[in-house]
């Protein structure tokens, strides 16, 4: 069964010019298209593929080998892009954004805000968001979220940012879009990890010997 808003591993069923359908079996009639741009090189009909399944622009169910920000099994802290007339939209780390729609965001969400969600179905068969979130642990969660918030920006950024210990509030903000305290418990979760060196002005990634 094709997952939408879920991580599963696939199997390529047959190549196109503009991509390759991917299926649970060879003989699944339920297919979803990969785009070109996102089939693994030198891949062939029967190899799987792990891959997250969503609904693109024109609402067409569409696979990507892109690892979201979030999934319906993992709720996220995720960045407010932008508030419109139908709700809010959330970087989930693909090229299309998340709905947050009105009836499922708190009064005082802003754009840029970084703000603790999880994922569903809504009743048109499409992903969306909701603020309404609820945790064992809500304080450790959002430590836990701008951890890896700053070990994706990290790779990002060749293994090292320019802010630390030491750095002002504009400075971390500008640089990852979170509060000097946010970011100081979560440099420090990682810190304890082994992932991270912490500078009085930078923030280093480690390497870690295999």
């Amino acid at each position: 069964m094709l997952e939408l808003g879920r991580i599963q591993k696939l199997i390529i069923i047959k190549k196109t010019e503009f991509g390759v359908y991917l299926g649970e079996n060879r003989d699944s009639d339920e297919r979803v298209l990969l785009p070109k741009k996102q089939v693994p090189k030198g891949a062939a009909a029967g190899d799987e593929v792990t891959v997250f399944l969503y609904r693109d622009s024109k609402d067409r169910l569409i696979a990507t080998t892109k690892r979201p920000y979030i999934t319906i099994d993992e709720p996220a802290v995720l960045e407010v892009k932008e508030i419109t007339g139908i709700g809010a939209f959330l970087d989930m780390g693909l090229e299309r954004d998340l709905l947050l729609p009105y009836h499922e965001m708190k009064r005082d969400t802003k754009e840029h805000d970084r703000i603790p969600v999880k994922m569903y179905t809504d009743k048109s068969g499409r992903l969306a968001a909701t603020q309404w979130v609820k945790t064992e642990n809500e304080a450790l969660f959002r430590v836990e979220q701008d951890a890896k918030h700053i070990l994706r920006l990290l790779k990002e950024k060749g293994g090292r940012l320019p802010v630390g210990d030491r750095s002002d509030a504009d400075a971390i903000k500008r640089e990852c879009n979170l509060s000097r305290n946010a970011f100081k418990k979560g440099a420090g979760h990682l810190l304890k990890e082994g992932l991270v060196e912490i500078y009085d002005d930078s923030i280093e990634m480690k390497e870690v010997s295999e």
